[in-house]
């Protein structure tokens, strides 16, 4: 074979080693890629199914900031019978005002910003046993609402986009958290160009409710969850 033959074929050879291994690499990319925005979500919900039942974490499902329902309407699914009851808390009007510094740590939010309607997340719950709070749980009024149909939680999701919503719905939520409860934060990670606005919550509920997170799992890119000790 002349030797101008030969190197030719051996670059068409490795033209072709480089082009597999480029379409593996676009594939793994694509396999590995979130399918859905509902992703991480899914993710922990098919994660703790099986600490509620080796545990026996009797309890209900708790959401504040509930958007759409799409968590909500997974979890009855995933968590089926582990669950005693659904609750969801939300504006149903999209992101309220800030208070204080939260729009130091979430310099991109608008108001109304992730805005479906009270009808709209029933609608897609359809026949899930569950109970829908309608306010602003940062106010006395919706508190009390709530404060006077939750019961013991056995998986708390807060996704709200302010720091204040966050403390309020933690403070709500603290009498019936249990040993072993479930806590899923979504925006754990979010607004982290201010430091850590997180740690010094959890700190608060450590020192004012006796509670204890104790680190479970993150859910890239935002999210992180956390199991609930009581001192």
């Amino acid at each position: 074979m002349k030797r101008g033959v030969f190197f030719n074929k051996n670059c068409k050879l490795k033209s072709l080693k480089m082009n597999e291994l480029k379409n593996s690499i676009n594939q793994t990319i694509e396999d590995l890629s979130e399918k859905h925005r509902m992703h991480r979500k899914i993710r922990f919900l098919l994660d703790v199914r099986g600490l509620l039942v080796t545990n026996k974490i009797k309890g209900a499902y708790a959401e504040f900031g509930i958007f759409r329902g799409e968590m909500m309407y997974a979890a009855s699914k995933i968590l089926g019978n582990n669950i005693e009851h659904y609750y969801g808390f939300d504006t149903f009007e999209g992101l309220p005002k800030p208070k204080g510094n939260d729009e130091k740590k979430f310099v991109f939010e608008k108001l109304g910003f992730m805005k479906s309607t009270y009808d709209e997340v029933k609608a897609l719950l359809g026949d899930v046993s569950s109970t829908l709070i309608k306010g602003d749980f940062r106010k006395e009024e919706t508190k009390k609402e709530i404060i006077s149909v939750l019961k013991p939680i056995s998986i708390l999701s807060v996704d709200c986009n302010w720091p204040s919503s966050v403390e309020a719905a933690l403070n709500i939520s603290a009498k019936y958290l249990q040993d072993g409860s479930i806590v899923y934060f979504d925006d754990y990670f979010t607004g982290t160009s201010d430091g850590d606005y997180m740690l010094p919550i959890l700190e608060k509920l450590k020192v004012e409710h006796g509670i204890k997170c104790v680190y479970f799992q993150t859910y890239p890119p935002f999210a992180r969850a956390f199991i609930v000790f009581r001192n």
